[in-house]
């Protein structure tokens, strides 16, 4: 028994190194039977009198520090690294890409040491070490006893879609990751739209984490519990989504106010116009980001979409699929709602995936990701006739380039925003875009200038790489990837499906 007699209260850098130790923990076992000196410090004296009480109280005290991180980005984070929600023991780099979707990034990216000489996900264990100091347990009152392995409700993290593999042969570093591939600034509206892309269409999706009622969104306790500990596989007839979705297109909470209510009928009679087996595949009406919406599987293996709310006479429905709804949902979440809501499809023959927003639109399709326009560069794109313009169609994001200012690359050619005089706006054609291809680009990851990473097989066909897992594998495949490829280059070959390890 460790001896609880006048303990001091933790020191915070200690405690902040055994939160980190403690990420790389994946089993019941290996937590319960690991000694957290710091940690420990904080909980009631007869939680520490054995293996199993310091289990149950160690995961109740850091539910519940995650619960009172002011922040919600790093609550999203804490919660998805280190919460005791049904995804708490999957892999590091599964739990870590979930965590780093709060920013707007990948794993790499969150985890990578910025200017400050700290990064992401030091800010999140810091916010968490700060909340369990905040929240010391008085040894004069003892907290209730939880089972190990239960989590506490209050902030159970809801994983909807399964847990992707780290891919064979691929070792993954907790604390100290080898960079693989280059990404913007984090903080930055332009990066924020571009790397969580890498991650959205093949990563596990957290949706609606730490809500105080969890009736109103698809992490109510009956999705949590299917939810399990990330190792269920689809049904061969059915997503891998639906897993986790378990209700209808139109269904509502029992919390459900009378506004998502009215929608219901609305949001039924959209049914029959999704892909095949969605109806079936839904979480429940909800609000989010201003918007009533519904989240739904978008019928490939992982992708949770949404059908979201467009008011009008009749009022109506548009369907996100996976990327789509997390590119606006990035932004949104980080800069607002400048960019309006979405409140069309505009999908073309040729295959591409358009979607109207009130004030700019997503571009994208089946095999890549979607692509944010808004702002001057939209009216930039409109004025030249869009898609069908001497611009066509985006092939990036709009980001930062030192000592330039923003810009967005098009199949022909680059916008840039002046970086002193944000007014000026330059469209710059290139001529020869494929011309910037490098001469031994087949069988072998191209990483393009605006940090999308790309497979070009034998035959000289791009497969986006949308995950960090994914591009493990592919680079086992074809040896040093070339950087700084420029993704006009890149998308000027054919595109093919998407790069998987599976």
């Amino acid at each position: 028994m460790i001896d609880d007699a006048n303990l001091p209260a933790p020191d915070p850098r200690a405690l902040v190194e055994e939160l980190r130790q403690l990420l790389g923990l994946r089993s019941r076992q290996s937590l319960r039977d690991r000694t957290f000196p710091e940690l420990f410090t904080l909980l009631a004296d007869e939680d520490r009198a054995t293996p199993d009480r310091r289990f149950a109280a160690l995961t109740r005290l850091l539910d519940d520090a995650i619960a009172a991180i002011d922040d919600p980005a790093h609550r999203h984070a804490a919660a998805a690294l280190v919460g005791s929600g049904p995804g708490r023991w999957r892999t590091v780099t599964q739990r870590g890409t979930d965590a780093a979707s709060a920013f707007g990034c990948g794993w790499d990216a969150y985890r990578r040491k910025r200017a400050s000489g700290t990064s992401q996900l030091d800010d999140t264990l810091d916010a968490l070490g700060a909340a369990l100091s905040r929240g010391r347990a008085d040894p004069s009152s003892p907290a209730p006893i939880q089972e190990p392995g239960h989590p506490a409700p209050p902030v159970a993290t809801v994983v909807i879609g399964p847990a992707v593999s780290d891919g064979p042969g691929i070792e993954v570093d907790a604390v100290n990751p080898a960079e693989r591939h280059r990404h913007g600034s984090r903080r930055d509206v332009i990066t924020i739209g571009l790397v969580i892309l890498a991650v959205v269409a093949g990563a596990a999706v957290a949706w609606l984490v730490s809500r105080p009622d969890p009736t109103t969104s698809a992490s109510g306790p009956r999705h949590a519990e299917a939810a399990g500990d990330g190792d269920d596989e689809a049904d061969d007839d059915q997503p891998a989504s639906c897993i986790r979705l378990t209700n209808r297109v139109g269904d509502v909470g029992p919390a459900a106010d009378d506004e998502l209510r009215r929608w219901a009928p609305v949001f039924r009679a959209a049914a029959p116009d999704l892909p095949a087996g969605v109806d079936t595949c839904a979480g429940v009406l909800t609000h989010e980001m201003d918007l009533v919406l519904q989240p739904v599987s978008d019928g490939t293996p992982q992708g949770i979409g949404a059908l979201v709310a467009v008011d009008g006479e009749p009022p109506g429905t548009v369907f996100l699929h996976h990327s789509e709804y997390w590119t606006y949902r990035t932004y949104v979440l980080a800069f607002g709602t400048g960019i309006g809501p979405p409140l069309a499809r505009a999908d073309r023959a040729d295959g591409t995936w358009l979607v109207k927003l009130g004030q700019g639109a997503i571009v994208g399709g089946p095999k890549e990701p979607a692509r944010l326009v808004f702002g001057v560069v939209f009216a930039t794109w409109t004025d030249r006739d869009g898609v069908d313009g001497e611009m066509g169609l985006p092939v990036s994001q709009l980001r930062d380039v030192p000592g330039t200012g923003k810009v967005q690359d098009f199949q022909p050619g680059r916008v840039t925003i002046d970086g002193l005089d944000p007014t000026r706006v330059t469209w710059e054609p290139v001529a020869n875009p494929a011309g910037l291809l490098p001469l031994d680009s087949q069988d072998r990851v191209l990483v393009a200038d605006d940090g999308s990473s790309w497979w070009v097989d034998q035959d000289g066909i791009r497969h986006w790489i949308p995950t960090q897992n994914d591009f493990g594998c592919a680079g086992a495949l074809g040896g040093t990837p070339e950087a700084e490829v420029p993704i006009i280059a890149i998308a000027t070959l054919e595109i093919g499906e998407p790069f998987r390890c599976r």
